[in-house]
């Protein structure tokens, strides 16, 4: 397995509020969470790095290997209802972190399977041979306006609701994460931020993502940040790109 990360602030944010952790949690089992901070110029930080650190802690302090599906997911939700938990009472203790939230997106890389989930709309992508698959859902209120008929994909890019997010981590007692399974097959993991998908073309990502090495996955993540700060860099970007 090749692993590359990359973040960057962008050209204009004044932080970068994005997190992100990657670890291995057993003999043969890899963790990796990304998180996209939302709530204001202290909140952003502390929710996304809060979330990625108690969510990768929860997982490798209760990872066993030879866990089933059904036990994974039940592991991955532990982890992100100790994550939520985490950053909900903060934003309750203090009034300037009130409103506070994350993104969270997930992979738990097994021998066989990998085990996705997430909440918000940092995404996880699947490479394989040049061709690119978006696997989470975004949890978006253009997202919604489109499964209910009221705008087209096309005019998903320009509504002025397009950044409204509709789940978070830590801004309810409780929240539902989507999940997905996907077969280990020597296959390309993308997770990202939107401020990386969200300026560049799916097929532009699957075209620079190179995965033979650790200096072509490197280049390709480094590559996806130019991209991204060329086309737009409006927002933070963060990529994790894992050749299985």
């Amino acid at each position: 397995m090749i692993i590359a990360t990359g973040t960057d602030i962008g050209k204009k944010r004044r932080e970068n509020q994005d997190s992100f952790a990657i670890s291995p949690v057993g003999e043969k089992a890899y963790a990796a969470v990304l998180c996209d901070g939302m709530g204001g110029a202290a909140g952003g930080k502390t929710a996304s790095s809060l979330a990625a650190e108690h969510f990768i802690g929860f997982i490798k302090k209760n990872y066993r290997d030879g866990m089933d599906a059904d036990e994974c997911v039940s592991l991955i939700t532990g982890a992100i209802n100790e994550a939520n938990a985490v950053v909900y009472s903060l934003s309750l203790k203090k009034s300037s972190l009130n409103g506070m939230g994350t993104t969270l997106v997930a992979a738990l890389i097994c021998e066989d399977r990998v085990h996705v989930a997430n909440i918000g709309d940092s995404r996880l992508y699947e490479i394989t041979d040049g061709n690119i698959k978006q696997i989470t859902n975004d949890h978006t209120y253009v997202r919604y306006l489109l499964n209910i008929g009221e705008i087209n994909i096309d005019e998903m890019a320009t509504s002025p609701f397009r950044h409204m997010i509709t789940r978070a981590v830590g801004t309810r007692e409780t929240e539902e994460a989507d999940f997905f399974e996907l077969e280990r097959k020597g296959q390309t993991l993308l997770l990202c931020s939107d401020g990386c998908y969200g300026s560049i073309p799916s097929a532009l990502m699957a075209s620079t993502v190179r995965s033979d090495s650790y200096a072509e996955l490197e280049n390709s993540v480094k590559e996806l940040i130019d991209l991204a700060n060329g086309r737009d860099g409006s927002d933070n970007i963060t990529a994790i790109a894992i050749r299985l």
